[in-house]
């Protein structure tokens, strides 16, 4: 089997690559893409593909002439997730893992996803408003561009004359939400596929955009209501949701229709969603092993130090 994974000097594509290597016996060839040959990925993936990012006019046409080579494509930037799921016309006979077109135009538009929670009464916000629409009258509030993750662009706006500064041109592509202040931050994963679902909760501390810390939470209340939104939602796959608690009460603030730069710590203890949707994908039988651990677990991420001869 042949498998290409894109975003490859990326910390997610670098993770799946190890959950592969560790939970696949059946020898499998691993291949990056990326849009920049020269990265850390080299020295992970047996080669690194260079391809344009996926906003780029030429991606399809390039793309597709590489994809024909693979048996499974796992894309891991979002502009590449939301190119390849408008295009799947396209790329005809070409397996990808990625979650259905609808639950990626709605998870990926921050707008969506607000108006989508508010609507089934699942965790709102108590505001997220489009910055070009909506001047912002009250602060503190949390700005953000409306797609993207991994904390780029996003700010903490104090007041009139902070925004100002920031002097934005294109405010159609900003929103702003309910800033929540509090410090703890949870990020959680849920996997759905036919008749088996699972759920699994992190406290975590960010470095920059990537979980540094993270401790499994297992706690009654935010589970039932991700369970309410697993029920509510017709997806098979995983999605990562991040929130906060104010007042015991649930405040999502994004949804990432994807796996997220948690799945190796996931995998390590025995959430496997990444190795169970590869295989749910591609029809292959295995042993479900829901994680049931009350335990609480703690993960700090860390460099494996290798010497080379």
């Amino acid at each position: 089997m042949k498998i290409l994974i894109s975003g490859a000097n990326g910390d997610i594509a670098i993770s799946v690559l190890k959950i592969i290597k560790k939970n696949f016996k059946k020898k499998i060839r691993i291949d990056g893409s990326e849009n920049k040959v020269d990265g850390k990925g080299k020295f992970y993936f047996n080669k690194i593909i260079e391809l344009p990012p996926g906003n780029k006019k030429n991606f399809l046409r390039k793309s597709l002439s590489i994809y024909k080579k693979y048996d499974l494509i796992i894309p891991t930037t979002e502009n590449e997730i939301r190119v390849i799921s408008k295009n799947k016309f396209y790329y005809k006979n070409i397996n990808f893992l990625i979650n259905d077109e609808k639950i990626i135009n709605l998870f990926l538009d921050k707008l969506k996803t607000y108006k989508y929670l508010k609507k089934n009464k699942i965790g709102e916000l108590d505001f997220c408003k489009s910055l070009k629409d909506n001047p912002i009258k009250k602060f503190p509030v949390f700005l953000k561009t409306k797609t993207g993750s991994g904390n780029k662009n996003y700010l903490i706006i104090k007041s009139k004359d902070q925004l100002n500064k920031l002097n934005i041109k294109n405010k159609k592509d900003y929103i702003y939400q309910e800033f929540i202040n509090t410090k703890k931050e949870y990020t959680a994963c849920i996997y759905k596929n036919d008749n088996f679902e699972n759920i699994i909760i992190f406290e975590r501390i960010l470095d920059k955009d990537v979980t540094f810390f993270a401790k499994t939470i297992n706690n009654k209340k935010m589970k039932n209501i991700l369970k309410n939104l697993a029920t509510k939602l017709n997806f098979k796959g995983s999605i990562n949701i991040q929130f906060k608690m104010l007042k015991n009460n649930m405040k999502i603030f994004e949804i990432n229709p994807r796996l997220s730069s948690t799945v190796l710590m996931r995998d390590m203890i025995g959430f496997k969603d990444c190795y169970w949707w590869i295989n749910d994908f591609l029809k292959i039988k295995y042993n479900i092993r829901k994680r049931i651990s009350k335990k609480t677990i703690k993960i700090i991420r860390d460099e494996n130090i290798k010497i080379y001869e």
